[in-house]
């Protein structure tokens, strides 16, 4: 008999003695089989696999998007420590601000944007400091959440690589809202 962990999950059939293999073959590879069998082989909710599946984060927002559909309480503290998911998970499953997991997500200038930009839909201040220490989401940030000029993050704005041009970039979408910003008055930072 070949290895179960070779055969496609979506052919196979609900079977007991496949389903003891896999939670037996418990690594990274293993665990994404779990969500893999959960998904296309059981059509719903595996509970044997969960506690295996809470364990990695990647997999446990995958199940609970893919095969829970919604929310899943016990997995959310393992899914809230990484920020590209707590994101996702606040964007896609809860639809609508996380609070306990927003010290993860705004760790990282690029997930606090895309959050305050996606989710809270608007300015979100708690982060601004986080998001202004990144030329290309401060930029983002001014154009898409503010949707106006952003002092506050212009001095690290105009940091950035001269080649790759973010200030450029902001000057000119400054212009084309009429609120073009005098180079003199970079030298007051």
């Amino acid at each position: 008999m070949e290895k179960y962990s070779d055969i496609p999950v979506d052919e196979l059939k609900p079977n007991p003695e496949v389903e003891a293999h896999l939670l037996h073959d418990i690594n990274p590879e293993g665990i994404h089989l779990l969500v893999q069998y959960a998904i296309y082989t059981l059509g719903g909710r595996w509970p044997e696999a969960e506690p295996h599946i809470l364990q990695h984060a990647p997999e446990a927002y995958y199940y609970a998007k893919s095969v829970i559909k919604g929310r899943w309480p016990e997995a959310e503290s393992v899914i809230m420590q990484d920020p590209e998911l707590a994101y996702n998970y606040a964007k896609e499953i809860i639809r609508g601000r996380w609070p306990e997991a927003e010290p993860y997500i705004m760790e990282y200038p690029l997930y606090a944007y895309k959050y305050a930009r996606d989710v809270i839909k608007g300015r979100w201040p708690e982060a601004e400091p986080i998001i202004a220490e990144s030329p290309e989401e401060a930029l983002w940030y001014a154009q898409d959440v503010i949707q106006g000029r952003w002092p506050e993050a212009e001095k690290n704005i105009s940091l950035d690589d001269p080649d790759y041009g973010v200030w450029r970039q902001y000057m000119k979408y400054l212009e084309e809202l009429g609120m073009g910003v005098d180079l003199w008055e970079r030298k007051t930072w």
